[in-house]
This record gives structure tokens, sequence and C-alpha cells, in this order.
């Protein structure tokens, strides 16, 4: 009788976990996505840390970003966009060019804009790939002339936040962002999304707008 109850046990434990979040609990990745996507739209400010890597090169970096304003910064580039225009500072060159950005380039810049506005330009389903307690899916662009070839999205699966966002693009290059941690209550300043002049007093500044 123990043995009878034990192994009853196991089998109700093992079909429970058959049916955690990982199993997609009955919710289509369009609804992931929309309540990943709404809970980005309605954050008070967001404080991201990430780590990104492209073409074997790997750099880790901050992302601020309250509505459409935001600012990432990183030890071989930063970018600072005020809703309007956007400055991009290169350490390499020690430039800063100044532009009014398309939105295919605030997303280049700011990989959290994909999942905002993925309904536009992309269609979401699930991978094959299961990763317990996390939902994995696919963004397949619904334009040919899109320059992302494909992209995969792991997202925590009991608070929808992003956790990694793997592009690739038809150039080639692969680029894979990982979200260290990531806060939507963080206390923005409007100030974090200006070009800090004062910090570049001798730095060239190349208005291309």
């Amino acid at each position: 009788m123990k043995l009878r109850y034990i192994y009853k046990f196991v089998i109700a434990a093992v079909f429970a976990l058959s049916c955690s979040p990982q199993a997609n609990a009955g919710a289509s990745a369009a609804d992931v996505m929309t309540k990943a996507a709404n809970q980005i739209k309605s954050a008070k400010g967001i404080l991201c840390k990430f780590t990104l890597a492209a073409d074997g090169s790997k750099v880790s970096g901050t992302l601020k970003s309250t509505g459409t304003k935001f600012a990432l910064l990183t030890n071989a580039y930063s970018t600072w966009y005020n809703g309007k225009d956007m400055w991009t500072y290169n350490a390499s060159s020690k430039e800063t060019t100044l532009v009014k950005p398309t939105i295919a380039e605030l997303r280049e810049v700011n990989p959290l804009e994909y999942i905002k506005g993925y309904s536009t330009d992309y269609t979401p389903s699930f991978s094959k790939k299961k990763l317990n307690g996390k939902y994995v899916i696919n963004l397949t662009p619904k334009k040919k002339s899109n320059e992302v070839k494909s992209m995969e999205l792991i997202l925590n699966a009991g608070s929808f936040k992003p956790e990694k966002l793997s592009l690739n693009l038809k150039s080639g290059v692969n680029t894979t962002v990982t979200i260290n941690s990531i806060n939507y209550n963080s206390p923005n300043k409007v100030s974090d999304f200006e070009y800090p002049k004062s910090q570049y007093p001798k730095v060239k500044v190349i208005d291309l707008r």
C-alpha cells in the first residue's frame, strides 16, 4: 500500500511539472507577447542591466527608459534619446553623432523596442525548445524587407519579464542580449535622456539631422 501511494504521488508530481508555465498553460504566443509588451509600455521607469554579445565580442551596460525616451550606456558606446533626437557617443573615435532616428534605428539601439512593437512587424510562435519556468518565443518577420532574419525571445513565465533576446540578421551577424536584471519602477529623471555635454567637453558632435 505504501509503495502504491508513493507511486501515485510521483505520477502526480510529474503531471504537475508537465503543466508548469513552460508548457504554455493554454496561453497563445501572442497572449504572452502582449502581456510582456504591455508591462514595458506601462512601466513607471525601466532600469535594465544587460550583456550584449556579437561577432565574438561582448559588452555589458545599463539601459534606462521612460515612455519612448531611453539612455543606453556601455564602455564602448553610449546613446541618449529624448523622444526626438538621438545622440550616440563612440568611445573609440571620440565622436558623437546626432540624428533624428527611424523606428528601425531605435530598435537597433534599444532591444526592448522589439518587444513593445512586436505586433506590427513580427508573428510570434512558441519554440520547440522547452525551458522550465520560461516562455521561449520565435518572432518571425512579416515583411521580407526586414533586416532581421529570425529572433528568439526568452521570457520569465511568472513575471513575463524578458531574460534573453537572440537576433539573427540577414547580414550574417548574430546578436544576443542577456538581461541580467530589470526593474519596472525605476525613478528615472528627464535629464537621464539628454546628451551630457559637460561630460564630453572636447568631443565633436556631428549633426546628421
